[in-house]
């Protein structure tokens, strides 16, 4: 559906009467387009933040992608500390076809999407080579990959099949979308981490013996904060 924006000036004689008018269209289809997501999107935004964990938060960003932007090939992935390694948390089943085993493939510390997680920097891979690194098995059918990173979290992974492009539009809001939902997780984790440091403060006091307080320290504040440690 087009939308113009219609305006019509009179034209006068010498006598002040109309003596005709000009009507100009002018389209504002992308205008409208951009508004209807805008508003779309504030309330799929709120549905995100309003999560409260991980694979709640990641479930509610690729619902949001498909639903607003209808894109179907969305993935999150989330990292994972234990594997050192990029996990999927959340994926559409469009996106896990494109691998032979019909299911999103971890990402280790030497792939691609983990080198753009580390830099922590938005781009978009057009260059053949690169998308067969992410897509070994259907790298050849795709037109680009828009890869941006959530922070220390993981990274929203968005390829274009050569069935669907994705413009200018779509680009911006999933980047305006992928700084929500590290804000999600971001929230997400810290009370996560709250409830996890009450916990181990009242099984640290129960604790028998300074063996047995450090376990519990070192079995579960390491995740549930996100920093390293391996040793009190």
């Amino acid at each position: 559906q087009r939308h113009f924006d219609l305006r019509c000036s009179r034209l006068t004689r010498e006598s002040n009467e109309t003596g005709g008018w000009v009507i100009t269209l002018h389209e504002i289809t992308q205008v409208k387009q951009r508004e209807q997501i805008l508003q779309q999107l504030h309330t799929k935004t709120a549905t995100i933040i309003n999560q409260s964990d991980r694979s709640s938060i990641c479930s509610a960003a690729v619902n949001a992608i498909t639903d607003v932007l209808s894109i179907a090939e969305v993935g999150v992935y989330c990292y994972n500390r234990r594997e050192e390694a990029l996990i999927p948390a959340d994926t559409t089943e469009a996106f896990d076809q494109l691998w032979n085993t019909d299911q999103a493939e971890r990402q280790s510390a030497k792939s691609l999407l983990w080198a753009v997680y580390i830099s922590n920097t938005n781009i978009r891979i057009t260059d053949r080579r690169e998308l067969q690194r992410v897509f070994p098995d259907e790298g050849d059918s795709l037109n680009s990959a828009i890869l941006l990173p959530l922070g220390s979290h993981g990274i929203l992974v968005i390829p274009e099949v050569s069935t669907r492009a994705i413009g200018e539009i779509e680009t911006n809001f999933a980047q305006l979308l992928s700084t929500s939902i590290e804000t999600a997780l971001d929230r997400a984790r810290r009370e996560q981490g709250l409830k996890t440091v009450q916990n181990v403060s009242r099984d640290v006091l129960t604790a028998k013996t300074t063996d047995e307080m450090a376990e519990v320290v070192l079995s579960q504040l390491p995740e549930a904060l996100d920093f390293p440690l391996a040793a009190i």
